[in-house]
């Protein structure tokens, strides 16, 4: 008797598939291995499917199926190995507080606006190794309420870097970790309905959902309201960091203390400053914030009415900031910096290029520095998305192909304009 291994189901822009589960999973499928379901009816298998390691569902139908029926059929499951739901969006319900081990899981995805709430809640009912690799792309996200909270997870309890970019309505965080081959990524989108918050609110619980004081790298870019405190605070909780890289979106010229944005930049320097007494005076004793930091990356978002003043503005706080380090022991031993983060885009003049671009250079001879590197405005000065071991698509795509809108793809800001 021919014994199936992959069945797939998916449709071609017709009416949705109904299937009678009598029909279709009365046996012969015990050692089915593989099963995508798009868009999957009001039915799921009824039997176990105990050898069953890859599992795509497509929720973008209305359906009747609730959380429990999904967590049967994945306790039924138990040598998973790939999980991806598609627009999964099953309302959270207060069930016995039973969990579902699954030791082999390797990646695990919620896609194409899946609900965070749903994600989270159905990754809470699950036993995961460190290792498996989460992807939540979710929209319609409530940042300011404790549905948005992320509890620890097995993927993020081991992370040693940190990457978070905010624009607009949108958000991109991943973290990685090199001891537990793990990787955590959130790509979340606000609700339509919030009003001027867009993650800041969120970004200041983020020490309760991420153990912070494991970090030793760090990637920022926040289109946030007064981003400088919200750094600071990601900073205060950072004590293994060594390595900073940071894009400030800059842009408004003139008075300083009319701009939050360039405040934001003033405050990090600042802050970075500061001795563990609290103080800019002598003796310097270590570093207050990120004790063992000596690799920073600083790059500026400017528009191209911006003032060469106002850089010039910016360079005294980077060099004090240096200066202060090197005076306290800690000194900065790599320093890269982008004054004019794509200059042709903004459409600055080129003679304010080459002025901005001359007057940072005098960076390289600040002390303690033993590596300087002056980005040019066309290049990238941080690699967001390209962290080792971050996603692996061989696996999640054995055997069948994922539609683009299914797939997890790392947007610049900028990328837009």
């Amino acid at each position: 008797m021919c014994t199936l291994n992959v069945i797939a189901l998916l449709e071609d822009g017709g009416p949705p598939i109904v299937l009678s589960r009598i029909s279709l999973f009365q046996g012969g499928l015990s050692r089915l291995r593989a099963l995508a379901i798009s868009p999957i009816a009001d039915w799921l298998p009824a039997n176990p499917l105990p050898v069953l390691t890859h599992l795509f569902l497509s929720f973008h139908r209305i359906n009747d199926l609730r959380m429990p029926d999904i967590l049967s059929f994945i306790a039924g499951s138990p040598d998973l190995e790939m999980l991806h739901l598609s627009q999964f969006t099953l309302l959270p319900e207060e069930q016995p507080n039973e969990h579902i081990p699954l030791p082999h899981l390797k990646h695990i995805l919620f896609s194409n606006k899946s609900l965070l709430p749903s994600a989270l809640a159905l990754l809470r009912r699950l036993v995961i190794p460190p290792s498996a690799r989460t992807y939540l792309g979710c929209s319609n996200v409530h940042s300011q309420t404790d549905g948005s909270i992320l509890p620890v997870l097995p993927s993020t309890s081991g992370a040693d870097h940190l990457t978070i970019v905010t624009e607009d309505t949108s958000l991109q965080l991943i973290a990685s970790g090199r001891a537990t081959n793990s990787s955590f990524w959130l790509s979340a989108h606000e609700s339509a309905d919030s009003h001027g918050d867009v993650f800041a609110t969120w970004l200041t619980r983020l020490p309760a959902m991420f153990p912070l004081a494991r970090l030793t790298s760090l990637q920022l870019r926040l289109d946030v309201d007064h981003p400088g405190p919200t750094v600071s605070r990601i900073l205060r909780s950072t004590p293994r960091l060594t390595t900073l890289e940071i894009i400030f979106s800059l842009f408004f010229g003139g008075d300083p203390e009319s701009s939050a944005a360039e405040n934001s930049l003033a405050h990090v320097c600042h802050a970075l400053c500061l001795n563990a007494t609290n103080t800019h005076t002598d003796p310097p004793p270590e570093p207050q914030l990120c004790p063992v930091l000596h690799t920073v990356t600083i790059a500026l978002e400017s528009n191209s009415s911006t003032p060469l003043s106002d850089y010039t503005r910016w360079l005294v706080l980077i060099r004090t900031m240096v200066h202060a380090r090197a005076r306290m022991g800690r000194p900065l031993r790599r320093l890269a910096v982008q004054p004019m983060h794509n200059a042709v885009r903004i459409g600055a003049r080129q003679d304010v290029v080459d002025a901005v671009h001359e007057a940072y250079a005098s960076l390289a001879a600040a002390p303690g520095i033993e590596q300087f590197v002056l980005h040019q405005s066309s290049e990238e000065p941080i690699a967001f998305a390209e962290q080792p071991g971050v996603w692996d698509w061989g696996e999640v795509e054995r055997y069948w192909t994922v539609k683009e809108e299914d797939r997890p793809r790392f947007h610049y800001p900028w990328e837009y304009f």
